[in-house]
């Protein structure tokens, strides 16, 4: 079954909640609505979450998928 999303919109999307959240931690007054210990907790996942996508690159790969080969070296 073909995904509704493509890889890289679902990432523009992750992104861009991860801003809105911390975003909206910082608008003024948010704090009667919202405990200061749960605030700063809702703004770091935010951040992680729109982090974690901005610093994932395509064609990135773990050390545990690239396969190192010995070249010879030319005379």
């Amino acid at each position: 079954m073909k995904p509704a999303l493509s890889r890289s919109t679902l990432q523009v999307a992750l992104v861009l909640v991860g801003a809105t959240i911390v975003g909206m931690c910082e608008a003024p007054g948010i704090e009667k609505l919202i405990a200061e210990p749960w605030l700063h907790l809702i703004q770091i996942l935010g951040g992680v979450l729109s982090g974690s996508q901005l610093i994932r690159r395509v064609g990135d790969y773990a050390p545990s998928e690239v396969t190192l080969v010995e070249r010879a070296s030319k005379p």
